[in-house]
């Protein structure tokens, strides 16, 4: 259990070395019953990359010796075979033609193979839109992966940014398909403009929030894929870029991560979402920069780090241990019912 103390009229994480000790929270000095945080403070649940981990992870991606193109290549084809990240949702035979149109490690003309094969996708969605909205949604998310992939893992290229831009078009044309719908939101910070995705359960008002943060190479928009899963749980999903990534407005440097602070501000603002029922959950980095926050407000007083891979294998975030075994438990967490 994390929690922050003001320290020269700053704010920084205290650890407490028994994370079972919630129930205990109201003796100490931040829930007291004048205490504004009181009923109303975070309990953010924060799974994936704890940041030892990131770390090593990183040094070890720095030491390896670059990738030749046909080593690369087998690599790929070798994850979309087998349906694990980040080919997750793709299809073997449709990488296999798409790396079929490669020949070099040329960034653009990655990109371009890509996004030939997006594209394909994204006629065969419009075409379906006025008939068969189902189907056209499939067709968007389908494009969306391969747009996607064309700049992954960062658009440091002008193909690779134009192929950024057409994943994200793409994606909110099958957000606007989806039922629950996937709205695209934004909300100011720091003079800038923040992108996001919400999605809230039928039926549930105002409905309990989990703001779902990206990592280094998993955009918000990779999250959103996931919404159904926080919709079946009975939990809404604000799907946020890390700072530096994706569409965020704002680069990875001390105090970037108080865009998350706005980002709650912002559904505070919204009768449709319970101020009183929020968490966190980051994948890679992003449930790092969430634990540095410092701002002091009574939203983010407690951060509970579940840190760690929970068994990131096959198939996960798509796996059963998102759906079946975390989200569940953040909500019976959530309601109160469970620590």
């Amino acid at each position: 259990m994390f929690r922050l103390e003001r320290v020269q009229e700053k704010w920084k994480p205290v650890f407490r070395p028994d994370a079972r000790q919630i129930k205990n929270l109201e003796q100490d000095d931040v829930s007291k019953k004048n205490h504004p945080a009181r009923g109303f403070a975070l309990r953010m649940s924060v799974f994936a990359t704890a940041i030892a981990v990131a770390g090593v992870t990183s040094a070890v991606a720095q030491l390896a010796p670059a990738r030749t193109w046909p080593e690369l290549k087998e690599a790929v084809q070798q994850r979309a075979d087998r349906n694990v990240y980040p080919m997750t949702g793709m299809k073997a035979d449709d990488v296999r033609e798409i790396l079929g149109n490669i020949n070099s490690l040329d960034r653009d003309e990655w990109a371009a193979a890509w996004s030939r094969m997006g594209a394909r996708y994204a006629e065969r969605a419009a075409a379906l839109a006025a008939t068969d909205r189902k189907a056209a949604h499939e067709a968007y998310i389908m494009a969306f992966r391969y747009d996607g992939f064309g700049s992954w893992p960062t658009a440091n290229s002008p193909g690779k940014k134009a192929a950024y831009a057409r994943a994200t078009e793409d994606f909110r044309k099958a957000a606007a398909l989806s039922d629950p719908a996937i709205e695209p939101v934004s909300f100011p910070y720091d003079g800038k403009t923040v992108n996001a995705y919400l999605a809230l359960p039928k039926g549930v008002q105002p409905a309990p929030v989990v703001l779902a943060i990206g990592g280094l190479d998993s955009y918000k928009e990779y999250w959103c894929e996931r919404a159904e899963a926080f919709l079946k749980a009975g939990l809404g999903v604000l799907c946020l870029d890390m700072p530096g990534t994706g569409e965020a407005p704002v680069k990875i440097d001390v105090g970037a991560e108080k865009m998350y602070s706005a980002a709650i501000d912002y559904l505070l603002t919204r009768r449709d979402v319970d101020g009183k029922q929020l968490a966190a959950m980051g994948v890679s980095w992003g449930d790092d920069l969430y634990l540095l926050q410092r701002t002091g407000t009574p939203k983010e007083a407690w951060v509970n780090p579940q840190g760690g891979h929970i068994g990131r294998g096959p198939g996960w975030l798509d796996g059963r241990i998102l759906s079946e075994v975390a989200l569940p438990w953040l909500a019976r967490v959530m309601k109160g019912e469970a620590e």
